[in-house]
């Protein structure tokens, strides 16, 4: 008697002919099939699958434009294809479609997943993930969907001179300069070249405080001025020449940036 079978991973099922003959001229072909089916829960689409999935969690992920920083695609934005979607510890890897959708059906049931983008698959070098990521716990059966926003960001630069009596005003180099965001907390730092020039760039939306660094002012024996407030749109605003004055050999005035100052307020009330 002999034998022969093959399988075929058709994307949408898994097909499997066979054939088998022996001595007495018996002659037999047979047919198996095996597929998944699962319903997409943002698009209301039944999607199937080459092997079983039923004990399996999902999850489909929605990758857009979003231009006006609502967290909804609306108007003229766009569903975002061939975006890499990354679920860390679950899944391995999905590229969105031509709807924007990254689906997993393999997740194994109450793993805590981490579920990011990868910047580097995104077309423009200044799309920028709208938050970093977020942590799913898949259930078997279960289909769970979430959404990333995907913003512009935008660039700021300029050059830092100093001011003193009797002189014009020269750049400084080599001196530290942040930017916070609204949490109070540095979103980025950078340096000034041999020029004073300094660059911010790939800066998320938002509103953000300009600020030389208080050590360096300290060191450098110069003040700054006030924070200058900067705020980048979802347009992919670019600020050009924010220029930064100090004044070189006066006492520098320390700072803080506080994001609640009500909250401040109540650990130090003697302020």
């Amino acid at each position: 008697e002999a034998r022969a079978q093959l399988n075929w991973l058709a994307g949408w099922a898994r097909i499997s002919p066979s054939v088998s003959y022996n001595s007495n001229q018996d002659f037999t072909a047979g047919l198996n099939t095996n597929f998944g089916l699962a319903k997409d829960p943002q698009t209301n689409e039944i999607m199937s699958f080459d092997r079983s999935i039923t004990g399996s969690g999902g999850l489909s992920v929605f990758v857009f434009l979003d231009e006006d920083g609502n967290g909804i695609m609306n108007g003229e934005e766009k569903p975002l294809e061939g975006v890499s979607v990354r679920a860390l510890q679950n899944g391995g890897r999905a590229v969105t479609n031509e709807n924007g959708i990254a689906f997993f059906s393999r997740m194994r049931e109450l793993r805590l997943t981490d579920v990011f983008i990868e910047e580097k698959s995104l077309e423009d070098p200044y799309w920028i993930p709208g938050f970093e990521g977020a942590s799913i716990l898949p259930r078997e059966g279960y289909v769970a969907e979430m959404q990333f926003p995907i913003h512009i960001a935008g660039e700021l630069d300029g050059t830092l001179f100093a001011r003193q009596n009797g002189r014009d005003n020269y750049p400084l180099r080599g001196v530290p300069i942040n930017l916070f965001n609204a949490d109070g907390e540095i979103e980025q730092t950078t340096t000034t070249d041999y020029g004073g020039f300094y660059l911010f760039s790939r800066v998320p939306p938002g509103r953000y405080l300009l600020l030389v660094d208080q050590k360096a002012a300290k060191l450098g024996n110069f003040a700054r001025p006030k924070p200058e407030q900067i705020e980048i749109g979802y347009d992919g605003t670019i600020i050009y020449g924010q220029d930064i004055f100090v004044q070189a050999g006066e006492k520098d005035i320390p700072s803080t940036i506080i994001a609640n100052l009500n909250d401040y307020k109540s650990r130090h009330p003697h302020i």
